[in-house]
């Protein structure tokens, strides 16, 4: 049983919060604007904007990484649309196109069993691998997404000289990541054709980095050829690592 107001100033401030509870209940609750077909392309062209928003984002990371990116970072965060936001979206995209483009599921485990040496390979590394394969395909977003930390751990080990801290260059990497993913959108209908075609795909990637790399960290040309070179082995070393372990603890499971 709730024990009785003490005096009349505790009555009154009861009264009070009463009072401002039946307020809220009484207030009208706003309405949402309907969907037209004009806000609907409304929203599309925010998208498309090129003076803020999505577009204006894409923009300048093409045209001028370096100040877009320390913009972000360091003076006005509302122009350019945030990077994890982006890539998410981006990724999204490439991995619909993917799917689409890609063999099915049992052209690429029949391609799998075809691999040298597969009758060799114990039951337990033959489901680990269907496993990794199937899943690599399904989940693709999930796997570029998580190799942007060792992206950025290697970046924050080999470019130190300019202090960013370890959170600025998951940053940095995030919004370099949309640039390249646009680059791999375009190379989608070349994924089933020769491998010659990768080329198309590798050589803008990496002209992009270096191009980015140079402008961010504001370093000589040959020193971002070098210690982007180091970052792209590192970054394979530790994601692959990770790889491996997993690999190696999902055949213990299934053994």
């Amino acid at each position: 049983m709730a024990s009785e107001l003490s005096s009349p100033s505790e009555r009154l401030l009861s009264l009070d919060w009463i009072g401002l509870q039946v307020g809220e209940m009484e207030k009208p609750q706003k309405e949402l604007e309907r969907f037209t077909l004009q806000k609907i392309i409304q929203d599309i062209l925010y998208v498309l904007n090129l003076e803020q928003g999505m577009g204006y984002t894409l923009k300048r990371l093409f045209v001028a990484p370096g100040a877009a990116i320390n913009e972000y970072l360091f003076e006005d965060r509302d122009r350019l649309t945030r990077p994890f936001q982006l890539i998410v979206l981006l990724v999204a995209v490439a991995t619909f196109l993917t799917l689409l483009v890609l063999p099915d599921m049992e052209e690429l485990i029949e391609e799998l069993h075809k691999t040298e040496g597969w009758d060799s390979f114990t039951p337990a590394v033959q489901d680990s691998m269907e496993w990794f394969t199937k899943n690599m395909k399904q989940y693709f977003n999930v796997f570029f997404l998580a190799g942007i930390p060792f992206v950025s751990l290697a970046t924050f080990l080999v470019f130190r000289k300019q202090k960013y801290y370890y959170a600025e260059h998951l940053i940095i990497n995030t919004f370099l990541s949309c640039p390249q993913t646009l680059f791999f959108i375009l190379y989608v209908p070349f994924l089933t054709a020769s491998g010659f075609f990768a080329i198309f795909q590798v050589i803008p990637v990496v002209v992009y980095s270096i191009y980015a790399y140079r402008q961010i960290f504001k370093e000589s040309l040959w020193n971002v050829i070098w210690k982007s070179t180091l970052c792209f082995l590192l970054y394979q070393f530790l994601f692959g690592l990770v790889m491996m372990i997993l690999f190696g603890i999902l055949v213990l499971l299934k053994s």
